[in-house]
């Protein structure tokens, strides 16, 4: 099991430096609003808060999240482009309920559409792969990958290491009672020979 987490968390440095070579590096640009929808979508997540060294969750938190979709249009390269894309308004505004995701939600459409100019992400290589909202980085990328995996070596290491002392503490008994066992069994011996000489006697 111990070798399992060494190679387990090798194989998570690996992948995590070729996330980090080949992961898009997104560019901002000044972007002009078109387009904004009526009304968000409100939901929640749950996400892990705290964990303990062996990787269990201990408590989790309630992420709040306001969707909203967008539409924009930016220059690159003198080659114009239109975007489409979501935004999540609970990242701008504080948002706790439904009912808050609505009435900030109106506001924040407004305000989008009065924009004189906004940033926008795009990949250099191909600007029609846009985003409002900023992509995951490389280094994100990598620490998801390659984190997600040394946790996974992590939790093989500390089970492999206590069923390794579990087993020698069970072989340590077994090698007790087979002592034990032996013991007794040459007492018998001793007996019956004693009493065999007697009877000789």
């Amino acid at each position: 099991m111990i070798h399992y987490a060494a190679m387990m968390a090798v194989i998570s440095l690996i992948a995590a430096a070729l996330v980090m070579m080949y992961s898009t590096q997104y560019e901002t640009v000044d972007a002009t609003p078109l387009e904004a929808g009526d009304e968000p979508s409100y939901s929640t997540e749950e996400e892990c808060a705290k964990k303990n060294n062996k990787g269990a969750c201990m408590s989790q938190r309630t992420i709040h999240i306001c969707m909203i979709e967008v539409k924009y249009s930016f220059t690159v390269d003198n080659t114009d482009y239109t975007g489409e894309s979501s935004a999540d308004i609970a990242e701008e505004v504080e948002v706790n309920s439904n009912s808050e995701c609505l009435e900030k939600g109106s506001q924040w459409r407004e305000d989008f559409l009065n924009s004189t100019t906004l940033k926008v992400y795009y990949n250099p290589s191909e600007p029609s792969d846009n985003h409002y909202m900023q992509p995951a980085t490389p280094g994100e990328n990598a620490l998801m990958w390659g984190g997600g995996g040394l946790l996974v070596a992590l939790i093989l290491f500390f089970v492999g290491r206590d069923m390794v002392a579990k087993s020698g503490e069970e072989g340590q008994g077994d090698s007790e009672i087979q002592s034990v066992e032996h013991s007794e069994s040459n007492l018998e011996v001793s007996g019956e020979q004693d009493s065999e000489e007697a009877k000789l006697e």
